[in-house]
């Protein structure tokens, strides 16, 4: 029988490693979480074989993001204003000669953080932040909290709900700024603060921000005139940069 997933998103984790350096045995696990368009579910799939490991009920429509370690999915249900921690089931460690796969029935980590309109989800390190729309704060909690069924998250405010972004970055967040005479309208920069909240210096310009990206510790944020790129020096210094546009040149004059 073949199933039709069009009203459907689906996200992929992949587990393959040798268990023996000797016998260079290989373990592959492939998996699908797949989140329906219509019904409060998700579907866990072999991805390998077509068969249905499981179906997790949720709270409402959600759309999906995996982990970097890939050992945890987790569910954004906007309508729903919950965001619901998946364990995948699949973790593995690379030795250097060998590899540990470990593949378990996947299941609903226990974990929710709850909030109005969440959206943006952003990993950095194995920290996870999620920023709430409606009320203009991140929550922040880390994939070991999740996996041991700990709701240990903290919370950092922004001064408007907004449709914005934030991101743990080492002993620092990463929040979005509104634009405070037109509040419906997307964030204009981004500032730094302590794990408190507490704002660390100025806002850097970034006006209709929406969108990010990481690459190790470089962080680029998607700007209206080019983009903003986060980098850490030393300690715990952090640097923002900006690119050689014009536009952006104007931007970091004007901090």
């Amino acid at each position: 029988m073949r199933t039709n997933w069009a009203s459907a998103t689906a996200i992929a984790l992949l587990g393959s490693l040798s268990t023996s350096a000797a016998h260079a045995e290989e373990v592959t696990a492939w998996r699908l979480f797949i989140s329906d368009h219509a019904d409060p579910k998700v579907t866990v799939v072999d991805a390998i074989d077509g068969e249905k490991l499981d179906t997790l009920e949720i709270k409402g429509p959600a759309s999906l993001h995996r982990s970097e370690s890939g050992r945890t999915v987790f569910a954004v249900q906007g309508s729903a204003g919950v965001v619901a921690g998946i364990a995948s089931g699949i973790s593995f460690e690379d030795h250097g000669e060998h590899g540990d796969i470990d593949v378990e029935a996947p299941k609903l980590a226990g974990v929710e953080i709850t909030g109005k309109k969440p959206s943006h989800f952003v990993e950095h390190d194995g920290d996870l932040a999620v920023f709430f729309d409606g009320e203009g704060v991140a929550r922040i909690i880390s994939e070991k909290s999740v996996l041991e069924g700990k709701p240990d998250f903290r919370e950092v405010k922004t001064d408007a709900p907004q449709h914005g972004v934030a991101v743990a970055y080492g002993s620092h967040v990463l929040l979005s700024e509104p634009n405070r005479e037109k509040p419906d309208e997307l964030p204009v920069g981004i500032r730094v603060a302590d794990k408190t909240g507490a704002p660390i210096g100025g806002s850097h310009a970034c006006p209709d921000l929406h969108g990010e990206a990481s690459s190790g510790n470089i962080l680029a944020f998607a700007c209206a005139t080019g983009l903003l790129v986060v980098s850490h020096g030393d300690g715990s210094r952090r640097s923002v940069t900006c690119p050689m546009t014009t536009a952006c040149r104007k931007a970091k004059r004007r901090r």
